[in-house]
């Protein structure tokens, strides 16, 4: 694992206590991709090998990292990559919980929802679809 992944997770628990998750994730997604996008089995490979330093990474962390450092990093780096992923939200009434996850091309790459606990009512926001319609 690297070094660098260890600190990207304690970074983002550090701005998510300063900012809330709502800040960093807009500062993540304003910096954009940086690389030319990457054909889609180039991605897939990318997402692969980025997916499993960001798990380590989190499992070896002092402190509980969950699916928003997760997400968050991924975000990041894979969009440094040149890898286009769209964050989700999903969000159960009874009892309450919530998760996030992305996706590529309509596939879960981190985190899927499918690990999430079974709930009767389910509420899945694309982050970048609630965006486009809180300004129009």
């Amino acid at each position: 694992m690297s070094v660098r992944y260890y600190l990207l997770i304690v970074l983002i628990q550090a701005v998510l206590k300063l900012f809330g998750f709502p800040k960093v994730y807009r500062v993540i997604r304003k910096m954009g991709i940086k690389e030319q996008k990457r054909g889609n089995e180039e991605a897939k490979e990318i997402i692969h090998r980025v997916t499993a330093q960001i798990f380590t990474a989190c499992d070896r962390q002092l402190f509980e990292a969950d699916c928003r450092h997760r997400s968050l990093a991924l975000l990041f780096l894979l969009n440094r990559g040149g890898v286009d992923v769209e964050l989700s939200i999903g969000v159960w009434k009874h009892p309450f919980g919530a998760h996030v996850w992305l996706t590529h091309d309509g596939e879960p790459i981190s985190d899927p929802a499918k690990k999430a606990p079974k709930r009767e009512t389910q509420v899945i926001l694309s982050a970048s679809r609630v965006e486009r319609s809180s300004r129009e």
